[in-house]
């Protein structure tokens, strides 16, 4: 994986809108039938942008991965039945349409040669690519380690083709939207951000404790999960049965140690899905 720890928070600003359901289409599946391989797909919409660390995380934590896409066939798929759509892409100022993030990544870099050191976050070859017109290029010297769509020049087309980007693509004034998950089988398939699941946590920032409340669609048992920003889990809460719960968290971990201060991921799980949100420690 990327040498640096991967960030769970969603970036949605406060503690309001870090709670707030991101758009997910209906995950379908690349059928044996039709050629596939028989696993699921979904694109996540993220309209307030998010980085390619974020939207590897979030993807882990449905039970996925970001999409690999390993055959012409496979990101012909991708594209057609997901990714053109105007709501996942963004625009450069004056530049190219970025599309969703996949889960390729570039182990390193030495700037001259941008299109070497290139996999997948599931560590299967590195065989087909379908680079842009001139991608991978480390433009304007700013090394991009990360694999999105891309659509090129014309403004606001969309293709299958990729480009290379910065993990944080705000250096040239813009965001990524959207991200591509890929499930193996449909047993490891979450639905998220469940319809009527209704989460805040308050105070969020905060140095002692916090209140998590949310209120569930129906009267079955949930679970909540906390975890650290390299994807480990450090607090679980078992929740009974009810549509109106809240859990306190003292920033302490299951062996009662504190934990340190950073970002900390906020997963309800109930039996038809689940939502997610962010949390913020301050020591």
């Amino acid at each position: 994986m990327p040498s640096h720890r991967l960030c769970l928070s969603l970036l949605l600003g406060s503690f309001i809108t870090a709670f707030a359901a991101n758009a997910h289409a209906a995950p379908i599946q690349w059928t044996v039938g039709s050629g596939g391989n028989g696993h699921w797909y979904n694109v996540v919409s993220v309209p307030a942008g998010m980085s390619w660390t974020n939207a590897n995380a979030a993807a882990t934590a449905s039970g996925g991965y970001l999409a690999t896409v390993t055959s012409s066939a496979e990101n012909d798929f991708i594209y057609n039945n997901l990714v053109n759509n105007p709501l996942y892409w963004s625009q450069e100022p004056n530049g190219s349409d970025l599309g969703p993030w996949l889960g390729g990544y570039q182990t390193s870099d030495n700037g001259s040669q941008a299109g070497l050191n290139w996999v997948w976050v599931t560590g299967e070859p590195w065989s087909f690519t379908n680079w842009h017109s001139g991608e991978p290029n480390n433009f304007t010297g700013v090394l991009e380690n990360y694999l999105s769509f891309k659509c090129a020049p014309t403004p606001g087309c969309r293709s299958g083709q990729w480009n290379d980007l910065p993990d944080n693509i705000s250096v040239f004034g813009t965001s990524v939207v959207a991200y591509v998950v890929e499930w193996n089988s449909v047993s490891s398939v979450r639905t998220p951000d469940v319809p009527g699941i209704v989460m805040r946590a308050s105070p969020n920032p905060f140095s002692g404790s916090s209140r998590i409340s949310f209120t569930t669609p129906d009267t079955r048992p949930a679970v909540v999960k906390i975890f650290d920003v390299s994807g480990r889990r450090v607090r679980e809460f078992s929740v009974p049965g009810g549509r109106d719960h809240a859990v306190d968290w003292d920033g302490k971990g299951e062996g009662g140690k504190q934990v340190p201060s950073g970002i900390y991921f906020c997963r309800v799980e109930t039996a038809s899905g689940f939502a997610v949100g962010r949390l913020v420690l301050i020591r």
